[in-house]
Formats: structure tokens, C-alpha cells, sequence
């Protein structure tokens, strides 16, 4: 300001005036461009130079998390090493990552998340248009609150190959596959192997680290911004069809240096999520810098189980709300007696049922409804036969069990034992998969005769050696021996 004498002025004969001009860099490189006088004979001068020093250390402390690289315009910011789980302000004191994601739940459908250089437009396709599909590392990030930052989201390919360049510096990174949300096709998705930095595809259910990412960047308009940035606590628990969460009040800010668009909100997934009827002053309404506006959002839910949804600002630098929340109690009695056995949880029009607890090993048990005791391997075999459906048992089941009739009769212990059981009137038992006896875990206190602190059997498999098992005490899942005895549960679906 002030060192311009010549705009808005004419010049006699000989006269002269004068301007300053300075460059601006986001980051290190190389410039130029053109000063022109728009008047007479439109004179123009070059303008070039060189910026150094103009982006900082890389990996150093910046904007809630370590700076990984500049670009052309922002940096790139990801998150400390060694966070745990939570979605609100985790703490990251670990040695090394143990946070792990799937990308999404279940394979076989391409939703179009397809950018490798923005992250950011593949966590609005997976969770904006594609929102009954729980794309759960994706969701992680975009429901973030860290360091007072809540605008982060899973790096797409590029963006994590260029994590992946300076992970030495980062540091604590395992010397594993992490995921990108960058969609390879209907089954896998792209990721990078941070033992050497090479690219290396996925499957989509697999269980793999993640490291979430934001960008710093220069506004020159409206840069809206949701606080907290997300929520993980929209819970049910109450009988209803619908049944309702307490509603939850969020904050848009306009963090810019201009007055936004008129506001609009798209909620993903509207089945699961609303806008509070009178309890949103920001549709409508355009907000100037540093102006906030409010909305109340509920979950609602007619069954149990996971619920993932997200509120979108169409304009602007159109930011993300993710919303996740689990409804329980909605079909009844988590606990009670039913449909031959224990109610676990109410799913998508069906209620998940397990045997009560300590069944003998026959083919018709008795179940006395004490802590379990039975224990049986996998398999004894070490072969991959593609079992591997992360969220319905059956379906491994039926893999399973056409591999017995070529492998003989007590290879598979663990899924013949729940596919051969007849119990209580019914004889469609089988072993849960992975997800099934995480939501078995979850409802460990209502069902009361899980053994605790032990890890239980699952029917989805993780290779030629492994499959997954669950933890009682905290529902982690890992992978183990196929040979190794765990114990087993059995479910059905009434």
C-alpha cells in the first residue's frame, strides 16, 4: 500500500512515477510473470526470480500436524505418527502407526474415486454419493478433529506417494501397505508399501494402515470450515421405528477473507441422518469473514448397526461433515431370548441371533448359558479358497464347505461345526465373519457369556495360512494360524 504513484494519474511530457513491486511464493522455485501499463502504448516489463526457504523443514510441526511437501498451491500437512483410534483430538504418542482401516466393507462396486491428486474429491464421492457403503478409512478422516484441525481426509495415491518420499523424516511409519483413496476398480484400490515406496494395489476389505493428510492453503475467498469437524457419538438406543439420537449442534465459520455464496446442505445418506426442523440458520444465508451459523443434526434408524452419513456446504470450498453413529435396542432386547438363541443386534431387516454360551461339541449341543469353553482350529490345511467375505458368514460358509466335500470331512473344524449344529429348532447356524463378531463383541455385556479377554474364531479368511479373529476385551481384530485353536460361537439370522 502506498508505493504506487502511477495508477489513476497521467504523466506530462518527461514526467515519471514510480511503483513497488514485490513477489509472493507459497513454495520453493522458480517465477515470473509481466507488469503491463494498461494505457497509451502498453508498455511492459518481465518480471522473474527464485524463492528458497519460502516452505519450511520439511517434517517439521505446521498446522496440526508435520509438514510433508509445497505445492504449486498448498502444503501438504499430515498427521503425526503413533495415533490411536479416537475421532475427537486422538492422542499420538505410540512408537509406530497402529491405526488400520478398510477401505470399505464390501467389494464389487466402482463408485468413481478416481482422483489420484485430491484426496478431498474422492472422500466426497465415497461419502456424499456413495453413503450406504461403509467406507470406513475414508470416513476416519473426514470425521477427524486433531490439533484443533478437522479438514482431513486419506491421501489419494499421489498425495501418499509423496508422504511416502519423506516417511524417514516423518518417521514411525510401519513397513507396511498404507491406503490411498484412490478406487482401482470394483475390487481393489490403490496404496503404496512404505518398506521401499512402491506402489501397491489392495483389496478393498483388507485391513491396512492409514495416515490422514490436510492442505494448507492461501484463500483469496470465502473458506468455510465445520467445528468439530465431525462426530463419532450420534448414538440410538431406544426402541422406535424411526428411533432418534440426540440431535448434535455443529458450527460453520467462515475462516476466509470474502463473503461466502449463499449457503446450501446436502446430507449423505438421508436414511440414516437429518437436519433438525428449525434448527438450521445456514441454509440461505450467505456468511461474511469470520461469521459462524449453526445446524442441528439427529441420526434416526428403524434396526441396529453402524451408521455412516455426512452434511455437505455445496458452495465455497464445499467442506464435509462426516457423521457416524450406532443404533442398538431398536427391534428390542439386546440379550433376550429369541429366534432359538440370544438377540445380538438388529441389521438390515434382519435380527443377528447367537447360541447362548458353552455349547458341547455335537452336532446337537447343549448349551448351559456359561462362559464359553470350546475351542477348534480354522483349518488344517494351507490353502487360500477365497473365504473371504468381511460381513456375511454364510457366504463363507458356502465357500467352506464346497472345499470339505473335496478336502474331507474335519478340515474346516471350526465353520463345519456351526453349518452341521442343529440348536433350538433351527439348523442354519454358521460361523460370523469378521464384522459379525465385532458387533458380538460390541453387545459383550448384554450377551454375558463370551469368554473375556479371549479371541474367538471368525470365518473370513486372510490367506493361505490365516484368518481373522476377534478380541473380547476391546474388539480388535487380527490375524493368526488357521491351525490354532480359538473359540468358536455360532449365529443365524431370523
Amino acid at each position: 500500500m502506498g508505493t504506487d504513484n502511477c495508477s489513476g494519474n497521467t504523466l506530462g511530457q518527461n514526467a515519471t512515477c514510480t511503483i513497488q513491486v514485490r513477489p509472493k511464493a507459497f513454495g520453493d522455485g522458480s517465477y515470473s510473470g509481466l507488469l503491463t501499463i494498461n494505457a497509451n502504448n502498453n508498455p511492459s516489463s518481465e518480471l522473474s526470480g527464485t524463492a528458497s526457504g519460502s516452505c519450511g523443514t520439511i517434517g517439521a510441526a505446521m498446522n496440526g500436524g508435520l509438514l510433508v511437501s509445497c505445492e504449486s498451491d498448498h502444503k501438504l500437512i499430515a498427521m503425526e505418527g503413533g495415533c490411536d483410534g479416537t475421532v475427537n483430538e486422538p492422542t499420538c504418542v505410540g512408537s509406530l502407526d497402529t491405526l488400520e482401516h478398510r477401505w470399505a466393507g464390501s467389494s464389487g462396486t466402482d463408485i468413481n474415486a478416481s482422483s489420484y491428486s485430491d484426496g478431498r474429491s474422492n472422500a466426497e464421492i465415497a461419502i456424499m454419493y456413495s453413503p450406504h457403503i461403509p467406507h470406513q478409512a475414508i470416513h476416519y478422516c473426514a470425521s477427524l478433529t486433531h490439533n484443533g484441525y478437522s479438514d482431513w481426509y486419506l491421501p489419494a495415491r499421489n498425495e501418499l506417494n509423496l508422504v511416502a518420499n519423506v516417511r524417514n523424516t516423518l518417521g514411525k511409519f510401519q513397513s507396511e501397505r498404507y491406503l490411498s483413496s484412490t478406487e482401482r476398480d470394483s475390487n481393489a484400490i490403490k496404496g503404496v508399501m512404505f518398506s521401499d515406496g512402491t506402489n501397491s494395489d489392495a483389496g478393498k476389505t483388507y485391513l491396512e494402515y492409514i495416515r490422514c493428510v490436510r492442505r494448507e492453503e492461501t484463500y483469496s475467498g470465502a473458506n468455510l470450515v465445520w467445528s468439530p469437524g465431525g462426530t463419532e457419538s450420534l448414538d440410538i438406543n431406544s426402541a422406535g421405528s424411526p428411533a432418534y439420537s440426540s440431535p448434535q449442534t455443529f458450527t460453520l465459520t467462515n475462516n476466509g477473507t470474502a463473503t461466502s455464496s449463499s449457503i446450501s446442505l446436502t446430507v449423505g445418506n438421508s436414511d440414516y441422518f437429518e437436519l433438525v426442523s428449525g434448527q438450521d440458520n445456514c441454509s440461505g444465508n450467505s456468511l461474511a469473514a469470520a461469521a459462524s451459523c449453526t445446524v442441528q443434526v439427529r441420526a434416526k434408524s428403524s434396526k441396529d448397526g453402524t451408521l455412516y452419513g455426512a452434511v455437505q456446504v455445496n458452495q465455497n470450498n464445499r467442506p464435509i461433515l462426516g457423521l457416524k453413529g450406532t443404533a442398538t435396542n431398536v427391534c428390542g432386547t439386546i440379550g433376550s431370548f429369541t429366534g432359538g438363541g440370544v438377540l445380538v443386534s438388529c441389521r438390515d431387516g434382519y435380527q443377528l441371533i447367537t447360541t447362548p454360551g458353552n455349547c458341547t461339541d455335537s452336532a446337537t449341543p447343549v448349551c448351559d448359558n456359561a462362559t464359553d469353553t470350546l475351542h477348534k482350529a480354522w483349518s488344517t490345511e494351507t490353502v487360500d479358497i477365497n473365504s473371504d467375505d468381511t460381513s456375511d458368514g454364510r457366504n463363507n460358509e458356502t465357500v467352506v464347505m464346497a472345499r470339505v466335500s473335496t478336502s474331507g470331512v474335519g478340515t474346516y473344524p471350526a465353520v463345519e461345526y456351526c453349518a452341521n449344529m442343529t440348536y433350538g429348532g433351527y439348523s442354519d447356524w454358521y460361523l460370523p465373519s469378521t464384522y459379525e463378531m465385532y458387533i458380538l463383541t460390541q453387545n459383550f455385556s448384554a450377551i454375558g457369556t463370551l469368554s473375556t479377554n479371549n479371541w474367538y474364531n471368525t470365518s473370513t479368511e486372510r490367506d493361505s495360512s490365516r484368518n481373522y479373529v476377534r478380541y473380547t476385551g476391546n474388539g480388535n481384530e487380527t490375524s493368526n494360524n488357521k491351525s490354532t485353536n480359538y473359540r468358536v460361537r455360532c449365529v443365524r439370522r431370523n
